[in-house]
């Protein structure tokens, strides 16, 4: 059990078994387009949260994406997926598959891990914790994944400028030792500084030591424009593993980011986040509900992203209180059929998981 600073017990989530997005009633894929056209995420969650569990509830399966849309056809934002083909705005995005004449293919398979802890107040001493979890993970896997700004508390951090550094800097320098001496892909989030300006910034460093792709968050929220200059994109790098994708938080329910990202035919969508959830409420009822309805959104949301873009998602997160809010974890893996394959719960933990690039609707059961 997790203390709440109000007082009430938040209960530990489990991970359920969820039917796939391509289980959905036709009437409920037709208006999910227009809700995320329109930005309400908090709607396109709820429906897409009720039309998975009434899958569950009728057992269906249905063969891959032949006939299934996720769009109201000849809508111009529509996103549609059938057989091995998406559309997103009007682009014809073809199956990875397809692209993959004359470049790396996917490596067979990738022993991933997210890591999810508690920052503090303290850089120094979130960052030693943080490192520690680091080298341990490091052994066994191909790849690490930390979360969102990961050592600067999101909305209580008093200074951005005391905490931020420079790509490389002290903490990437710290990272790139761990990469080169376990021969690992580590993908971190964290405050940079670049001359006066600011960003939130996500960097991937090489199992050689070498940061190989830099991104700036592009999609930012009310808390990120008081602070951080935004990013021209999404970015795609080649790698070892196979081409990778990086993503930050609220990139993952922009439409255009989406967009962008599916044009690349990524293999792997890395998405450092960091979810929370307000618990200004008087019962534990209304905490609990509103911790379902942020997690279940969190969880559609990869799992949209992956169908979309035909690729592996991992979302690492953070967990603890801050303020009146609670940061939600559940780090999450989902594969591009748009399964959950593993999710962490509200603990600090590391998640480890192994995607198969021959499964493309590889389940966690």
């Amino acid at each position: 059990m997790n203390d709440h600073p109000l007082g009430a017990q938040i209960k530990e989530r489990k991970f359920n078994r969820i039917p796939s997005i391509n289980q959905l009633q036709p009437q409920t894929a037709e208006v999910l387009p227009k809700l995320l056209r329109e930005g309400n995420m908090f709607r396109f969650a709820v429906v897409l949260v009720c039309g998975l569990w009434v899958a569950g509830c009728q057992d269906r399966t249905i063969n891959d994406l032949n006939g299934v849309h996720i769009s109201t056809i000849g809508a111009p934002n529509s996103i549609q997926a059938v057989g091995a083909t998406a559309q997103v705005e009007g682009i014809q995005v073809k199956d990875a598959q397809s692209l993959e004449d004359g470049k790396p293919k996917m490596k067979k398979r990738i022993r991933a891990t997210l890591i999810q802890y508690s920052c503090s107040d303290n850089k120094k001493e979130s960052v030693t914790r943080l490192l520690e979890m680091v080298a341990k993970c490091a052994p066994k896997s191909d790849l690490i994944l930390l979360g969102e700004t990961v050592f600067a508390p999101y909305t209580t951090c008093k200074d951005f400028t005391e905490v931020a550094e420079t790509v490389p800097g002290p903490f990437t320098e710290s990272l790139s030792e761990i990469a080169r001496q376990h021969k690992v892909h580590i993908c971190s989030g964290l405050v940079e500084k670049e001359g006066n300006k600011l960003f939130n910034t996500a960097v991937l460093i090489g199992p050689d030591g070498r940061i190989i792709a830099k991104y700036h968050k592009t999609s930012l929220a009310s808390i990120d424009e008081r602070h951080f200059q935004p990013g021209n994109g999404p970015t795609v790098v080649e790698t070892e593993l196979g081409r990778i994708g990086i993503l930050i938080c609220k990139d993952t329910q922009d439409l255009e980011v989406i967009s962008s990202m599916a044009r690349q035919a990524p293999h792997l969508i890395l998405a450092p986040s960091y979810g929370l959830a307000k618990t200004d409420y008087t019962s534990k009822q209304e905490i609990d509900c509103m911790l379902d309805e942020c997690i279940d959104e969190w969880r559609v949301r990869m799992q949209a992203l992956a169908k979309i873009c035909h690729s592996f998602v991992l979302r690492a997160d953070h967990v603890g209180t801050e303020g009146q809010q609670v940061r939600v974890g559940h780090s999450i893996a989902v594969s591009p059929g748009g399964y959950a394959i593993a999710e962490a719960t509200m603990r600090p933990a590391c998640l480890e998981v192994i995607l198969k690039a021959d499964s493309p609707d590889q389940k966690h059961w």
